[in-house]
């Protein structure tokens, strides 16, 4: 699950470092390099797609995650969301079309819902009460992780081009989701809590 975290934040902040981008010499103005000229359209609506496009659906898809969460099998949720946000992410290194690009932008946000939810509910019936707080403080650190290692975005960029990045990018977050899906188990739910009470 920490590799989930770590992808999740990578591909969230991958658009950033890809149009900020600014290469030199034979880098510049290219649009294998630099992701503004490619995508002309890009200025414009780069706010809303670096911030509303995958922050608001993501915030209300989250509301519906929660009951969700609690009828299904997490790990596959996890798993499987963990798949498709990062497809929307290799797709986007794929199209020729801005119109698909700023889709699977709105994808990326919708799939990432799916994320905190389960992966905190997992982590519940994980660990006993005496590890939750410190098994929550290293699921979360991946967050920070995942912010770090975008930076990397800046070297896959200058020498591979934006479209490796959003490719390698996913292909990191595929991979993670696989693991989940092959290496974990749903817990049974509320665990600890019935072994406390017949402790009681």
């Amino acid at each position: 699950m920490f590799a989930i975290g770590v992808g999740y934040y990578w591909q969230i902040f991958v658009l950033a470092y890809a149009y900020g981008f600014r290469g030199l010499g034979e880098l510049h103005n290219n649009p294998i390099f630099e992701l503004r000229y490619a995508y002309p359209d890009l200025a414009a609506n780069y706010r809303f797609l670096s911030g509303l496009a995958v922050l608001f659906p993501s915030a209300i898809v989250g509301i519906f995650m929660g009951a969700i969460t609690d009828t299904t099998n997490r790990v596959r949720l996890l798993g499987v969301a963990s798949i498709l946000w990062s497809l929307s992410t290799f797709t986007s290194g794929e199209v020729d079309s801005f119109e698909v690009f700023s889709s699977m932008r709105l994808c990326l946000g919708i799939f990432t819902a799916a994320c905190i939810p389960p992966a905190v509910s997992l982590i519940r019936d994980y660990f006993p009460p005496a590890y939750r707080s410190q098994a929550n403080s290293i699921f979360l650190a991946s967050n920070y992780i995942g912010c770090c290692i975008s930076s990397l975005s800046i070297l896959f960029i200058k020498n591979y081009g934006w479209r490796e990045d959003y490719e390698i990018t996913g292909i990191f977050g595929i991979l993670a989701g696989v693991a989940v899906l092959i290496n974990l188990q749903e817990p049974v739910r509320g665990k600890w809590e019935e072994i406390q009470k017949e402790r009681d």
